[in-house]
C-alpha cells in the first residue's frame, strides 16, 4: 500500500487518540485509500517507521516510502494545497 497511517491502539492520551481520527477522517474524505499499521504489538513495524521518520511521534503518515508527518504537518500540508497531489496514486 502507498499509503501508510501508524498508530497505537494503546495509546495513552486523548490527544493522539483525536489525532488519529483527524487524520483518518481527512484521508476518508478525499476518498484516499490507505493502510492503518497499528504500531502498539509490533516491534518490527514501530522499527520501520522509525527508520524512515527518525521519530516515535504518533500517530504518523507515509506516502510512497516517505514520511509526510504528524497531524499539524498533515494539517498544514492540507491547509496550503500540497496534500492532495501527494495523495495522488
Amino acid at each position: 500500500m502507498a499509503i501508510i497511517l501508524y498508530v497505537s491502539s494503546m495509546a495513552g492520551s486523548a490527544k493522539v487518540t483525536g489525532d488519529t481520527k483527524t487524520i483518518k477522517h481527512l484521508l476518508d474524505a478525499k476518498g484516499a485509500q490507505y493502510e492503518e499499521i497499528d504500531v502498539a504489538n509490533d516491534k518490527q513495524a514501530q522499527e520501520e517507521m522509525h527508520a524512515v521518520s527518525n521519530t516515535r511521534v504518533l500517530p504518523q503518515l507515509h506516502v510512497h516510502g516517505r514520511y509526510l508527518g504528524d497531524v499539524d504537518e498533515i494539517r498544514e500540508m492540507n491547509d496550503f494545497g500540497e496534500l492532495d497531489p501527494i495523495l495522488k496514486p
